[in-house]
């Protein structure tokens, strides 16, 4: 086994598998402390990445510790496994992705559509915490990451549709109040 401390969280892992490591720590007031404990498999993105990619993103998810809770860690962690996992699924690799570069983001934004706003989202996210990280290729900048695309779930797409008709309605003769609702000009 080996360990690694990132402030009060010890990181375990096993040698012989190092994609899966264990963040533990005690948390809570000093009379009431509690063993807390989350276990990160980025075994699954061996298919995709090369070794080397996937033990500089271990190293990044166990420095956000520093930044982040370890319920979000983790949450990360199974965001870069869902991005990894749609992009195979999706067959946008041809060779193993080694690190992040402009060409690996014209692909992501190919199949944007299909792919979950949050896996972009973490992607980025990770970017900003640490943009000379080994997992991004040298002179990239945050304008280069795709941007997310407005998604209207069914209540947003509702409410639109309630105020249009609302606004298309005459006026009620038997209401209280009379509200006019106007369009304002295009920018």
């Amino acid at each position: 086994m080996a360990y690694k401390a990132v402030g009060n969280t010890i990181v375990e892992w096993d040698d012989n598998a190092p994609f899966i490591f264990t963040l533990v720590e005690k948390s809570g007031p000093e009379n009431a402390r509690v063993m807390c404990s989350e276990t990160i498999n980025l075994t699954p993105l061996r298919a995709s990445c090369e070794d080397a990619f996937l033990l500089h993103l271990k190293e990044s998810l166990i420095e956000s510790r520093n930044r982040l809770s370890l319920t979000t860690v983790k949450s990360q962690a199974k965001e870069f496994v869902g991005l990894f996992g749609k992009m195979t699924a999706l067959d946008v690799f041809d060779t193993k992705v080694s690190f992040v570069d402009e060409s690996f983001l014209l692909s992501l934004g190919a199949v944007l559509d299909q792919i979950p706003n949050r896996y972009s989202s973490a992607l980025a996210n990770l970017f900003d915490a640490a943009p000379s990280s080994p997992l991004f290729a040298k002179g990239l900048q945050k304008a280069t990451f795709p941007c997310e695309r407005e998604r209207r779930g069914g209540t947003a797409e509702r409410s639109i549709q309630s105020w249009a008709r609302l606004s298309a309605r005459p006026p009620s003769p038997t209401s209280s109040t009379n509200v006019t609702l106007r369009t304002l000009p295009a920018k």
